[in-house]
């Protein structure tokens, strides 16, 4: 193994069905929304936070509440 090589938990919010189907190859890196927020320091993208669970929350419960 590479001596920089070491297993990253990152966490992302979104549903867990959408989650699933991310994990199984079910959809495309194409079909990904970007975040578009103002608070994006590093810009409109996706993001995946290392040891990051209260943000990856954070965001989930926003875009749920904000769902018509």
């Amino acid at each position: 193994m590479n001596q920089f090589s070491r297993i990253v938990l990152g966490f992302h919010g979104c549903v867990p069905q959408y989650g699933d189907a991310l994990i199984g190859g079910e959809v495309s890196i194409a079909d990904w929304k970007f975040s578009e927020n103002p608070y994006d320091w590093l810009g409109h993208g996706i993001y995946f936070w290392e040891f990051g669970p209260q943000r990856a929350k954070a965001w989930a419960l926003k875009a749920v509440s904000s769902v018509p």
